[in-house]
């Protein structure tokens, strides 16, 4: 994609409100006319007739009007939506099937719910340079998200440090540039995981950029002078970086009242109808196979425990998430399986049913679910029915997966911390949607003390903490606590490593808030 410019002053705060007014209406309003040399001729500046002309429209043809509040606010988006359908019909003809990016918005421009409504049909992802605060404003984001119904990216964001130092060993003078100051090279990557948390955290969000990769006069890089790497940032982006897209469906999860149920258990069966032994892979085994072929046949299982979903609930939607590749060719299908009571290491012959295989229930999906490529990738497939009927049963979800090729899947034991080869979570799980609790916590009424914090983390809230789990960074959970029973806790965590960590809370009335906090 492309930007067509950068931080342009579309916004009040001009730099010297005492000379030209401070409002973009009316420093349109206030352009003086200007003289054609050439022809000698007085004509009126164009900046000028389009602000007046957008005036006169807006009330109902009279030139002699009143500037009101809401005229200012409502130029911010008539401005930035003409600029912007300029731009978009000139990229579109010249460099079409490229993504417009926008213009790098700013200071104040990020405010104005005005230029995110009406740009929005011209532009494919907002970008905003955002500096200022340690975090972002959630609301902002939100904002940005709900008027235009369009992606954003942060195209640049930083905190520099007092504690850096030029090739030389002078400290850098840190003057220029609009970044967020903090005192260490760990300070700065305390600051990028928290600035990044709550970007993952925001559905509109689509990617970040770190401004800039090498420091200039001010500790402004991820490198220094000497192409050196500052190793607390480069350490924290490492983390987020290498499970990001784990990392933001786990922030979503919280989000959005989704709970994530990993395979409780995992095999495959092998029928060879040459004369060989029957054979169970199971256990150590990183790949899951299905297969239909003349030689022999191969059938997948996987169960899940749905009595892990709080008490209570009910489910919305779920969705069988999972990672497959090809061997040759090969579609899976996927069918309810009755046969709760198997094990990992049961033989062939344990599996009840004509021919070993167990009796295969319904078919969940009536179109087969193509596995087109021969490396791993992700799928997914709806299973709400069957979770909705099994989660109101014994609350075990047992699955059998078949192929009219061959087909090979991940298992629970190609987590990366198992040491197997595929990336965490990326064999199969399921993910479960409940309904928003209607009961919203209060608030003027949630403290979350201190933070950051280095030995005991203090809740208070306006209803009853029935429950309290903390996580750390990529989703594992740390800390759990329930039966609670009362609106304050002291939670103990002298033992955590330092870090961002999410703690969810849960009322006894149903009413669920997650937040942050930094140990130190």
């Amino acid at each position: 994609g492309v930007f067509s410019d950068n931080e342009l002053q579309i916004y009040d705060n001009f730099f010297n409100p005492d000379i030209t007014p401070s409002f973009l209406l009316d420093r349109f309003l206030s352009i003086p006319d200007r003289t054609d040399i050439s022809n000698n001729l007085g004509v009126n500046d164009p900046n000028y007739l389009a602000a007046h002309n957008w005036m006169i429209n807006r009330n109902g043809g009279d030139p002699n009007y009143t500037i009101t509040s809401q005229d200012r606010d409502d130029f911010h988006g008539y401005l930035s939506s003409s600029y912007y359908q300029i731009c978009h019909d000139a990229i579109e003809l010249h460099a079409p099937n490229k993504l417009y990016l926008g213009s790098r918005l700013h200071s104040a421009a990020k405010n104005f719910p005005e230029i995110y409504r009406d740009s929005a049909p011209y532009i494919d992802v907002f970008s905003v340079n955002y500096y200022g605060p340690f975090e972002p404003d959630t609301a902002l984001l939100q904002m940005w998200e709900e008027e235009s119904a369009k992606p954003f990216i942060i195209s640049e964001f930083y905190a520099k440090g007092f504690d850096a130092v030029d090739e030389n060993g002078v400290p850098l003078n840190n003057v220029d540039g609009a970044g967020y100051h903090v005192p260490t090279q760990e300070d700065r990557a305390k600051y990028f995981e928290n600035f990044v948390f709550d970007l993952l955290e925001s559905k509109g969000c689509v990617g970040y950029q770190w401004f800039k990769f090498k420091d200039d006069s001010t500790n402004r890089g991820l490198i220094n002078a000497n192409n050196d790497w500052y190793l607390p940032l480069q350490e924290s982006i490492y983390n987020f970086n290498r499970d990001i897209y784990n990392l933001r469906a786990y922030l979503l999860e919280l989000r959005n009242n989704i709970t994530v149920i990993d395979v409780a258990k995992d095999t495959y069966i092998s029928d060879r109808t040459d004369g060989n032994e029957n054979i169970t892979i199971y256990g150590a085994a990183d790949q899951m196979r299905a297969r239909d072929a003349s030689s022999f046949d191969r059938v997948s299982y996987v169960q899940f425990d749905l009595s892990l979903l709080p008490s209570g609930e009910t489910i919305t939607s779920a969705i069988l998430k999972f990672s497959a590749r090809r061997g040759s060719s090969g579609s899976l299908s996927f069918y309810e399986f009755a046969d709760d009571d198997w094990t990992e290491g049961e033989s062939f012959s344990d599996f009840s049913g004509t021919g070993g295989f167990g009796t295969l229930g319904t078919l969940i999906n009536s179109e087969p679910l193509v596995i087109q490529n021969p490396d791993f990738e992700p799928y997914e497939i709806d299973i709400t029915d069957y979770a909705v009927s099994e989660f109101l049963g014994d609350q075990i979800l047992s699955l059998a997966i078949t192929s009219n090729n061959d087909v090979r899947m991940g298992t629970k034991e190609s987590d990366n911390e198992s040491g197997g080869t595929q990336p965490d979570r990326f064999a199969a799980f399921l993910e479960l949607q409940t309904p928003l609790s209607i009961n919203e916590f209060d608030d003027s009424r949630f403290f979350l003390y201190p933070n950051p914090v280095k030995d005991k983390l203090t809740i208070e809230v306006n209803h009853t903490i029935q429950q309290v789990s903390v996580y750390a960074l990529l989703g594992k959970q740390v800390l759990h606590q329930d039966n609670i029973n009362s609106d304050k806790i002291t939670l103990d965590i002298s033992t955590f490593n330092s870090g961002i960590y999410l703690i969810k809370i849960t009322a006894e009335n149903g009413a669920v808030s997650t937040r942050k906090f930094i140990k130190e």
